[in-house]
């Protein structure tokens, strides 16, 4: 696009290396002459230097419409991005043609891949000077500017899931932990893509190497997934640290063998107090195959629960046990009605949005 090298302020430099990290890059189509330019200039330099010093990896090309190599380089050394060198008149005309610029200043932000964020950057970056609604949060960004629990802290947050996840036998484990990382890690390449947040639970590659494994649902629905039907959606973006918080978390206890696996408990626990046996068999019931989609959804999980304690209590059990199982239920039937909730708005939102499509 840019072809093989680009200016800087040092000098020439690979346009492949330029440009290897950025994950946005603005194509900025500008020149000396053009008063809107020069106001736009100071606001986007400012821009770009402080989205660089925040770590984001923000990166700028101008596109010179310059009348000569003097006005491009006296107008260039008041940059602070690289710049298509101002010789390659080639490359120019086909960039304006390709992004079909019809006025200066004009900024185009692509992704790093190279598919258009947006065609008018210059009113995209004035409104929003923080990046956050057009700066792709990639996994190296997120990550890297993550400052919460690391190691053990993390892995603490989810204790009970992560113990559950090792239970299994050793190839399901390592299966399971490998595919949980890669499902997090594409959530966290463009959190703002819904696809990206979304996982497929009929997806028979997502059955056979995560489904099949006692803690691998839980764990996402502990990090903020909302069960809807047989999809995960990861709802809540301003959580996203969550999600990077379960990386360092599987991550830290990768190097742990898991213990052989136990028996799968789904029966209701005998012991009022257990409550993290009762957790068990509603992570379990969760995660029960079925012939037609490999999962039961939240609410068919729920009736199951509230049947098997109508069973329970039809047996006449004591009154201290029959007041837990009552209460058990009503927990359980308050949280499929919020799940029902949580669906109603995903479709909701799933609807306005293929009206304005």
């Amino acid at each position: 696009m840019f072809g093989a090298s680009l200016q800087s302020s040092s000098g020439t430099v690979p346009t492949s290396s330029a440009l290897a990290t950025a994950d946005c890059v603005g194509v900025y189509f500008s020149a000396h002459w053009c008063p809107p330019c020069r106001g736009f200039t100071p606001q986007l330099a400012e821009i770009y230097k402080t989205l660089r010093s925040a770590g984001r990896r923000f990166e700028v090309v101008l596109v010179s419409s310059d009348r000569d190599q003097h006005g491009f380089d006296e107008y260039y050394a008041q940059m602070p991005w690289l710049a298509l060198p101002f010789a390659d008149r080639e490359a120019k005309d086909m960039l304006s043609s390709h992004f079909r610029v019809e006025g200066i200043p004009t900024l185009v932000l692509l992704r790093s891949n190279g598919e258009v964020v947006v065609t008018d950057g210059r009113s995209t970056v004035l409104s929003d000077p923080t990046g956050v609604s057009w700066m792709p949060a990639t996994t190296s960004s997120v990550m890297e500017n993550y400052n919460g629990p690391t190691g053990q802290l993390a892995a603490d947050a989810f204790k009970a899931q992560l113990t559950e996840l090792h239970s299994n036998p050793a190839a399901v484990y390592s299966t399971a932990h490998k595919t949980l990382l890669t499902l997090l890690r594409n959530v966290l390449k463009d959190p703002e893509r819904e696809q990206y947040r979304t996982i497929h639970l009929s997806n028979k590659a997502i059955q056979n190497r995560l489904l099949a494994a006692h803690g691998g649902l839980s764990l996402l629905l502990a990090a903020g997934f909302v069960q809807v039907e047989d999809t995960l959606v990861f709802v809540d973006v301003m959580q996203i640290s969550i999600l990077t918080q379960l990386i360092h978390a599987l991550e830290h206890t990768a190097q742990h063998a898991p213990v052989n696996s136990t028996t799968a408990m789904t029966t209701v626990p005998e012991h009022p107090g257990d409550q993290l046996a009762l957790q068990e068999a509603l992570a379990l019931s969760l995660a029960e195959p079925r012939p037609d989609a490999g999962l039961a959804p939240a609410a068919q999980a729920a009736s199951k629960y509230v049947n098997q304690v109508d069973r329970e209590l039809a047996k006449a059990p004591n009154p201290e046990r029959a007041k837990w199982l009552e209460e058990q239920k009503a927990a359980k039937l308050a949280e499929a009605e919020e799940r029902a909730v949580v669906r109603a708005r995903i479709a909701a939102q799933r609807q306005e949005r293929n009206g304005q499509n």
